[in-house]
């Protein structure tokens, strides 16, 4: 394992990039589909992560470390018979709950409307100038002298700007 691991700049025990293996039982040529294969060993939990990590892709990663999971539960420790599969009855179990979750928090949402009907409800026009604080009258006071000043230094802006253009005129 060390070699092919040298060979391919990976790991198969320890940190860093996993070196992975796939293990079919022993005949001597390879007859696809008639043997029991083994696929990723060498991929744990801690290698799912760096797995991860290196392709980019968690749910690759431990998809392939179910896979890896479910493969040696059957192959190796015979947990699997050709009518059952404890692995694949568990990810369905876990597949149909993941279904449900969004149509059960839905429901509860619906549920606490109708206990509570103004938790949801958008506010009004009404009811957000109402929220608004007021300004002070003072703050007021301030405000309009500053929209007289601007208005002032506007008009006068535009003033001098008309006199400057009648003198370039009268010069021409």
């Amino acid at each position: 394992m060390a070699r092919i691991g040298k060979a391919m700049g990976r790991h198969f025990a320890g940190a860093g990039e996993p070196l992975l293996v796939s293990v079919r039982s022993g005949a001597r040529v390879s007859m696809p589909g008639m043997m029991d294969t083994v696929l990723n060993l060498g991929l744990s939990p801690e290698k799912v992560e760096a797995l991860a990590e290196a392709t980019g892709n968690p749910r690759f990663a431990w998809d392939s470390y179910r896979r890896f999971v479910s493969m040696f539960g059957d192959v190796v420790l015979g947990l699997c018979s050709a009518d059952h599969n404890p692995f694949e009855s568990i990810l369905e179990k876990e597949k149909k709950k993941a279904k449900e979750a969004p149509k059960k928090k839905v429901a509860k949402a619906e549920d606490e409307k109708k206990k509570d009907p103004k938790k949801d409800k958008k506010p009004t026009k009404e009811s957000a100038t109402k929220k608004t604080a007021k300004k002070p009258t003072s703050e007021k006071k301030v405000t309009k002298a500053a929209n007289k000043k601007r208005t002032k230094d506007k008009e006068e802006e535009k003033e001098k700007n008309q006199k400057s253009a009648k003198d370039s005129s009268k010069k021409k």
